[in-house]
């Protein structure tokens, strides 16, 4: 719960933006919604919303770098290629504002295996930890 004067540390305001940020996008929401059950691929991502590729690229680098997205494991195809499958860290998010406070229930995805193979990964996942600490923010399994 947030009350007038009160600070957040630099942690908590990014993942405030990245929240509010994709939730008036609605092509983030979109790769949001459907990487939410199953864990996809970039070209899979885009073949379902119908969204650029440089669009997709972006927005996905934003939402992983902010923890809203993870890369839940590696594919390799026939060809050798190498692609990330990406899921939505969050099942539901619910922000209320009543008199100066501002309450954010966050649902976490119970789907969601992360590895943490990259140094972002591991960051994001050292992320959320914190911030399930801090009293601004109430995750929910």
């Amino acid at each position: 719960m947030m009350k007038k004067g009160d600070s957040m540390t630099v942690d908590s305001v990014t993942f405030y933006n990245a929240i509010l940020h994709s939730l008036s996008d609605e092509q983030s929401m979109s790769i949001i919604n459907c990487t939410r059950d199953t864990a996809k691929s970039m070209n899979d991502i885009i073949q379902e919303t119908q969204i650029s590729r440089t669009t997709v690229h972006r927005k996905i680098n934003f939402m992983v770098k902010n923890g809203l997205l993870v890369v839940e494991k590696f594919m390799v195809a026939s060809d050798g290629k190498k692609s990330k499958l990406f899921r939505s860290k969050l099942s539901s998010i619910k922000i209320k504002h009543e008199r100066n406070n501002m309450f954010v229930i966050i649902e976490e995805n119970p789907k969601v295996m992360p590895i943490a193979s990259t140094r972002n990964d591991m960051e994001n996942i050292l992320a959320l930890d914190k911030l399930r600490n801090d009293s601004d923010y109430l995750f929910v399994k």
